[in-house]
């Protein structure tokens, strides 16, 4: 349901900005970027999921998303070579108190144009220009 609100959201905004194709709604590239935006957030949501689920196992988050595939926890194989609908994607920080994790897109402004994060919490952060997010930076939906 996030997902869907996360799309909508962006195809408003290519709306408000005026990057419209000549038939009134997106172009296929901008409706691409916004299908691989939705699909980092729900990757993001996998880490996370994942990550609870190795912390109770383990006593620590797992420093990669290899870790995590090799303990069964991350079943897409995709993810867990670390790309998918064009976004990069990483652990960056992990231990007993946390991780974050970070959705990168491939190719800013064509894969997508942000940039997401997510860390123990849960919450999703993410900067507009595409470069890599950190605990300071925007919570998604808000």
């Amino acid at each position: 349901m996030l997902a869907a609100a996360a799309i909508v959201a962006a195809l408003a905004i290519v709306q408000l900005s005026g990057g419209l194709g000549a038939g009134g709604g997106p172009t296929p590239q901008q409706a691409r970027a916004v299908a691989d935006e939705a699909s980092a957030i729900q990757s993001l949501r996998a880490i996370h999921a994942a990550q609870q689920q190795h912390a109770l196992r383990e006593g620590a988050y797992a420093p990669s998303l290899e870790v995590l595939a090799a303990k069964g926890l991350l079943l897409d194989p995709s993810l867990a070579g670390g790309r998918k609908a064009g976004y990069a994607f990483a652990v960056r920080e992990a231990g007993a108190g946390g991780y974050f994790a970070v959705a990168l897109p491939e190719a800013p402004g064509k894969t997508g144009g942000r940039a997401f994060a997510v860390d123990a919490s849960g919450a999703i952060r993410f900067t507009s220009d595409g470069s890599e997010p950190h605990a300071e930076s925007a919570l998604l939906g808000q």
